[in-house]
């Protein structure tokens, strides 16, 4: 299972994929824009297929949410805020860490 930590912004998108092994296999940034979310997909699918590969997110809607759900890739997306009943909501690096550290994958991997 591979890992992909997107961080969401208006005109680019920053990526890390980390490997089921806790390698950081791909940090890369892509623009907001149709050709941007082609390359992204082309480098997951070169990664993993989509059915081993989860997308993790600051955001639950949006063009970038669409694309990923179109290209078969499981969306998890998570924030930086506090929902509406007061519960911390966790940006994607801190979800990244809690599903490794569950998979006992080594997180110091990732430094």
């Amino acid at each position: 299972m591979h890992l992909a930590g997107i961080d969401w912004a208006d005109d680019h998108h920053d990526v890390v994929i980390v490997s089921s092994s806790g390698e950081r296999v791909h940090p890369f940034r892509i623009p907001h824009s149709g050709p941007g979310l082609k390359q992204l997909s082309e480098i997951l699918c070169s990664l993993a297929p989509a059915s081993e590969l989860a997308c993790i997110l600051e955001t639950r809607h949006g063009l970038l949410v669409h694309h990923l759900l179109e290209s078969n890739f499981a969306v998890y997306p998570v924030g930086q805020s506090q929902d509406q009943n007061g519960f911390l909501r966790l940006d994607a690096t801190v979800v990244i860490i809690a599903v490794l550290v569950a998979l006992a994958i080594p997180v110091y991997a990732l430094a």
